[in-house]
């Protein structure tokens, strides 16, 4: 069975492409995203740290179950 039949390798992928798309939505909006309050600025802290943490967990669970590596 292929690596692209996984969910988990779906979840990955879906993950990875969210999380690049909010730091472009971050870069292109810099201004607004200066002028927000500290606890707004926070908040999409605290969820960007989420969404990596898990996302790094999806890349854990592909190494030691289906020993992919995409750096390797």
């Amino acid at each position: 069975m292929s690596i692209w039949t996984k969910p988990s390798f779906y979840s990955l992928a879906i993950t990875g492409i969210l999380i690049l798309l909010v730091f472009i939505k971050i870069i292109f909006n810099w201004n607004e995203f200066e002028q927000l309050a500290l606890t707004d600025y926070l908040i999409i802290l605290l969820l960007l740290t989420i969404g990596l943490g898990i996302h790094g967990l999806l890349h854990l669970g592909l190494e030691v179950y289906y020993n992919y590596n995409p750096l390797e």
